[in-house]
Protein backbone atom coordinates (compact mmCIF):
# COMPACT_ATOMS: atom_id res chain seq x y z
CA UNK A 1 0.00 0.00 0.00
CA UNK A 2 3.11 2.66 -0.48
CA UNK A 3 1.11 4.28 -3.27
CA UNK A 4 -1.54 5.52 -0.25
CA UNK A 5 1.48 6.51 1.94
CA UNK A 6 2.78 8.60 -1.32
CA UNK A 7 -0.02 9.96 -2.85
CA UNK A 8 -2.73 10.53 0.27
CA UNK A 9 -1.03 10.93 3.26
CA UNK A 10 2.66 11.42 2.72
CA UNK A 11 4.68 10.00 5.57
CA UNK A 12 8.46 10.02 5.26
CA UNK A 13 10.20 6.53 6.02
CA UNK A 14 6.76 5.37 6.91
CA UNK A 15 4.60 2.66 4.54
CA UNK A 16 1.18 1.88 5.25
CA UNK A 17 0.54 -1.51 6.78
CA UNK A 18 -3.39 -1.60 7.49
CA UNK A 19 -6.45 0.58 7.96
CA UNK A 20 -8.77 -0.58 9.95
CA UNK A 21 -12.34 1.95 10.06
CA UNK A 22 -14.73 1.79 12.38
CA UNK A 23 -18.14 3.77 13.49
CA UNK A 24 -16.28 6.67 15.28
CA UNK A 25 -12.91 7.10 13.42
CA UNK A 26 -9.95 5.68 10.80
CA UNK A 27 -7.10 3.95 12.00
CA UNK A 28 -4.14 4.15 9.65
CA UNK A 29 -1.52 1.80 10.63
CA UNK A 30 2.19 2.37 9.83
CA UNK A 31 5.65 0.76 9.91
CA UNK A 32 8.62 2.52 9.58
CA UNK A 33 10.65 1.56 6.49
CA UNK A 34 14.17 1.90 7.64
CA UNK A 35 16.06 -0.16 10.46
CA UNK A 36 17.96 2.93 11.60
CA UNK A 37 17.62 6.03 13.06
CA UNK A 38 19.44 9.39 14.04
CA UNK A 39 20.77 10.28 16.94
CA UNK A 40 19.69 13.86 18.07
CA UNK A 41 22.35 14.69 20.08
CA UNK A 42 25.15 13.99 17.86
CA UNK A 43 23.16 13.18 14.39
CA UNK A 44 24.74 9.68 13.84
CA UNK A 45 22.66 6.95 12.70
CA UNK A 46 22.21 3.68 14.68
CA UNK A 47 20.70 0.39 14.16
CA UNK A 48 21.13 -0.57 17.45
CA UNK A 49 17.86 -1.50 18.48
CA UNK A 50 17.28 -1.02 22.26
CA UNK A 51 13.47 -1.46 22.12
CA UNK A 52 10.44 -1.63 20.12
CA UNK A 53 7.74 -0.08 22.25
CA UNK A 54 3.70 -0.13 22.41
CA UNK A 55 1.80 1.31 19.66
CA UNK A 56 1.88 5.37 19.56
CA UNK A 57 -1.70 6.69 18.83
CA UNK A 58 -1.68 10.64 16.91
CA UNK A 59 -4.52 12.28 15.52
CA UNK A 60 -3.66 13.53 11.98
CA UNK A 61 -6.72 14.74 10.10
CA UNK A 62 -10.82 14.15 9.43
CA UNK A 63 -11.87 12.27 6.40
CA UNK A 64 -15.77 11.79 5.50
CA UNK A 65 -16.82 13.12 9.27
CA UNK A 66 -14.38 10.76 11.03
CA UNK A 67 -11.04 11.08 12.74
CA UNK A 68 -8.00 9.87 11.14
CA UNK A 69 -5.32 8.51 13.38
CA UNK A 70 -2.30 7.64 12.99
CA UNK A 71 -0.58 4.63 14.92
CA UNK A 72 2.96 3.69 14.74
CA UNK A 73 5.62 1.91 17.02
CA UNK A 74 7.66 4.09 19.82
CA UNK A 75 11.16 2.61 18.97
CA UNK A 76 14.30 3.45 20.43
CA UNK A 77 17.99 3.07 20.03
CA UNK A 78 21.06 2.60 21.33
CA UNK A 79 24.06 5.55 20.24
CA UNK A 80 27.08 3.86 19.71
CA UNK A 81 29.05 7.00 20.10
CA UNK A 82 26.94 8.77 22.47
CA UNK A 83 26.27 5.46 24.66
CA UNK A 84 22.90 6.37 25.55
CA UNK A 85 19.66 5.09 24.08
CA UNK A 86 17.34 7.78 22.14
CA UNK A 87 13.41 7.57 21.25
CA UNK A 88 12.84 7.41 17.57
CA UNK A 89 11.59 11.04 16.22
CA UNK A 90 9.12 10.84 12.98
CA UNK A 91 9.44 13.91 11.17
CA UNK A 92 5.45 14.75 11.26
CA UNK A 93 4.91 14.81 14.90
CA UNK A 94 6.40 16.50 17.57
CA UNK A 95 8.01 14.20 21.18
CA UNK A 96 5.19 13.46 23.22
CA UNK A 97 2.41 15.12 20.84
CA UNK A 98 -0.92 13.60 20.90
CA UNK A 99 -1.43 15.04 17.19
CA UNK A 100 0.66 15.31 14.07
CA UNK A 101 1.80 18.93 12.38
CA UNK A 102 -0.91 18.39 10.03
CA UNK A 103 -3.93 17.80 12.52
CA UNK A 104 -2.75 20.88 14.16
CA UNK A 105 -2.96 22.85 10.57
CA UNK A 106 -6.00 21.55 9.63
CA UNK A 107 -7.65 22.66 12.77
CA UNK A 108 -6.29 26.59 12.72
CA UNK A 109 -7.51 26.66 8.83
CA UNK A 110 -10.87 25.27 9.86
CA UNK A 111 -10.94 28.35 12.66
CA UNK A 112 -11.18 30.21 9.69
CA UNK A 113 -14.86 29.36 8.83
CA UNK A 114 -16.12 28.29 12.12
CA UNK A 115 -15.75 29.00 15.91
CA UNK A 116 -13.34 28.13 18.94
CA UNK A 117 -16.38 25.47 20.04
CA UNK A 118 -17.70 24.14 16.77
CA UNK A 119 -13.73 23.47 15.84
CA UNK A 120 -13.67 21.70 19.08
CA UNK A 121 -16.06 19.50 18.96
CA UNK A 122 -16.49 18.63 15.14
CA UNK A 123 -12.36 17.30 15.71
CA UNK A 124 -12.56 16.29 19.26
CA UNK A 125 -9.70 18.29 20.66
CA UNK A 126 -9.92 21.33 23.42
CA UNK A 127 -9.96 25.36 24.01
CA UNK A 128 -5.94 25.23 24.52
CA UNK A 129 -4.77 23.34 21.89
CA UNK A 130 -6.68 25.28 19.39
CA UNK A 131 -4.95 28.06 21.16
CA UNK A 132 -1.76 26.79 21.39
CA UNK A 133 -2.00 25.79 17.69
CA UNK A 134 -2.29 29.38 16.87
CA UNK A 135 0.65 30.76 18.86
CA UNK A 136 3.14 28.22 17.13
CA UNK A 137 1.76 29.06 13.56
CA UNK A 138 3.97 31.17 11.23
CA UNK A 139 1.67 34.10 10.55
CA UNK A 140 4.70 36.14 8.94
CA UNK A 141 4.62 36.13 5.19
CA UNK A 142 7.18 37.30 2.89
CA UNK A 143 6.19 40.70 1.47
CA UNK A 144 5.58 40.13 -2.44
CA UNK A 145 6.71 41.81 -5.07
CA UNK A 146 5.60 44.91 -6.80
CA UNK A 147 3.79 47.79 -5.07
CA UNK A 148 2.48 47.40 -1.61
CA UNK A 149 -0.92 48.84 -0.04
CA UNK A 150 -0.82 48.02 3.52
CA UNK A 151 -3.67 48.07 6.01
CA UNK A 152 -2.90 47.82 9.55
CA UNK A 153 -5.96 46.80 11.78
CA UNK A 154 -6.50 45.97 15.51
CA UNK A 155 -8.65 42.76 16.76
CA UNK A 156 -8.93 41.66 19.86
CA UNK A 157 -8.51 38.04 21.05
CA UNK A 158 -11.31 36.04 22.66
CA UNK A 159 -12.44 40.26 24.09
CA UNK A 160 -9.66 40.63 26.25
CA UNK A 161 -5.97 40.33 23.93
CA UNK A 162 -5.65 42.69 21.56
CA UNK A 163 -3.91 41.89 18.07
CA UNK A 164 -2.38 44.21 15.20
CA UNK A 165 -2.78 42.35 11.47
CA UNK A 166 -1.17 43.47 8.60
CA UNK A 167 -2.52 42.92 5.07
CA UNK A 168 -1.83 43.91 1.66
CA UNK A 169 -5.09 45.32 0.36
CA UNK A 170 -4.40 44.84 -3.19
CA UNK A 171 -4.50 41.28 -3.16
CA UNK A 172 -6.53 41.03 0.29
CA UNK A 173 -3.51 39.04 1.86
CA UNK A 174 -3.25 38.45 5.30
CA UNK A 175 0.69 38.60 5.72
CA UNK A 176 1.32 38.99 9.74
CA UNK A 177 -0.45 39.01 12.88
CA UNK A 178 1.61 40.48 15.57
CA UNK A 179 2.16 38.72 18.92
CA UNK A 180 0.54 41.80 20.69
CA UNK A 181 -0.73 45.61 20.45
CA UNK A 182 2.08 47.54 20.72
CA UNK A 183 4.73 49.92 19.87
CA UNK A 184 7.82 47.28 20.40
CA UNK A 185 5.47 44.78 18.21
CA UNK A 186 5.14 46.93 15.53
CA UNK A 187 8.90 48.23 15.41
CA UNK A 188 9.77 44.35 15.55
CA UNK A 189 8.11 43.88 12.84
CA UNK A 190 9.07 46.43 10.71
CA UNK A 191 12.46 46.30 11.56
CA UNK A 192 13.12 43.07 9.75
CA UNK A 193 12.24 44.59 6.71
CA UNK A 194 14.85 45.91 4.12
CA UNK A 195 14.66 49.25 2.43
CA UNK A 196 14.23 47.62 -0.50
CA UNK A 197 10.81 46.19 0.94
CA UNK A 198 9.70 49.41 2.59
CA UNK A 199 10.27 51.45 -0.70
CA UNK A 200 7.69 48.86 -2.27
CA UNK A 201 5.03 50.77 0.04
CA UNK A 202 2.70 53.14 -1.63
CA UNK A 203 -0.10 53.47 0.63
CA UNK A 204 -1.09 53.03 4.54
CA UNK A 205 -4.78 52.12 5.36
CA UNK A 206 -6.01 52.44 9.61
CA UNK A 207 -8.69 52.64 11.50
CA UNK A 208 -9.36 56.04 12.80
CA UNK A 209 -8.52 54.91 16.36
CA UNK A 210 -5.38 52.74 15.63
CA UNK A 211 -3.11 54.22 18.51
CA UNK A 212 -0.08 52.67 16.37
CA UNK A 213 -0.03 55.15 13.58
CA UNK A 214 2.44 57.40 14.07
CA UNK A 215 4.90 54.26 15.28
CA UNK A 216 3.90 52.95 11.66
CA UNK A 217 4.15 56.10 10.08
CA UNK A 218 7.56 57.09 10.97
CA UNK A 219 8.90 53.98 8.67
CA UNK A 220 6.76 55.52 5.54
CA UNK A 221 7.00 59.18 6.10
CA UNK A 222 5.81 60.41 2.26
CA UNK A 223 3.61 57.65 1.87
CA UNK A 224 -0.20 58.65 1.80
CA UNK A 225 -2.58 57.68 4.39
CA UNK A 226 -6.02 56.64 4.14
CA UNK A 227 -8.76 55.91 6.67
CA UNK A 228 -11.00 52.80 6.56
CA UNK A 229 -14.18 53.80 5.13
CA UNK A 230 -16.37 52.17 7.30
CA UNK A 231 -14.88 54.22 10.38
CA UNK A 232 -15.27 57.19 8.36
CA UNK A 233 -18.91 56.68 7.67
CA UNK A 234 -19.54 55.77 11.11
CA UNK A 235 -17.82 59.16 12.16
CA UNK A 236 -20.22 60.82 9.63
CA UNK A 237 -23.09 59.07 11.14
CA UNK A 238 -22.41 60.01 14.59
CA UNK A 239 -21.49 64.41 13.58
CA UNK A 240 -24.95 64.11 11.74
CA UNK A 241 -26.63 62.59 15.02
CA UNK A 242 -25.20 65.54 16.82
CA UNK A 243 -25.95 68.03 14.62
CA UNK A 244 -29.33 66.67 15.14
CA UNK A 245 -30.05 66.50 18.70
CA UNK A 246 -28.51 70.29 18.77
CA UNK A 247 -30.73 71.60 15.65
CA UNK A 248 -33.60 69.36 16.22
CA UNK A 249 -33.95 67.89 19.28
CA UNK A 250 -37.73 66.77 19.70
CA UNK A 251 -37.02 64.44 16.42
CA UNK A 252 -36.17 61.65 18.39
CA UNK A 253 -39.22 61.04 19.54
CA UNK A 254 -42.34 59.87 18.48
CA UNK A 255 -42.41 58.89 15.11
CA UNK A 256 -38.77 58.55 14.14
CA UNK A 257 -36.94 56.76 16.88
CA UNK A 258 -33.78 57.71 16.06
CA UNK A 259 -31.49 59.29 12.72
CA UNK A 260 -31.46 56.01 10.82
CA UNK A 261 -34.63 55.34 11.12
CA UNK A 262 -35.13 58.71 9.50
CA UNK A 263 -32.54 58.70 7.11
CA UNK A 264 -34.51 55.17 5.99
CA UNK A 265 -38.29 56.76 5.28
CA UNK A 266 -39.27 56.89 1.80
CA UNK A 267 -38.94 60.26 0.73
CA UNK A 268 -42.41 60.21 -0.87
CA UNK A 269 -43.53 59.95 2.64
CA UNK A 270 -41.91 63.21 3.50
CA UNK A 271 -43.57 66.37 3.36
CA UNK A 272 -41.63 69.48 3.01
CA UNK A 273 -42.40 72.57 5.07
CA UNK A 274 -42.25 75.71 3.05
Amino acid sequence: MNYVTGDFFNFKAYCVQKIERNEKDIIVFLNPRRKTAICPRCSKRSKELFSNGEQRIVKHSKYEGKLVNISFPKRRFTCKKCNKPFSEKPEFTESQARTTNNFAIETVYALSKASFSTVCEAYHTSHSFLSSSLRKLNLNKPWPKGELRLGFDEHSYAKRKMMITVTELGTKTLLAILPSYSRQAVMDYLDNKTEEELSQVVELCFDMKFKQRKTVQEYFPDVPVTIDKFHVLFRLAYLIDADRRFICPGLGKGKFENLKQAMRVNIKNVHLIT
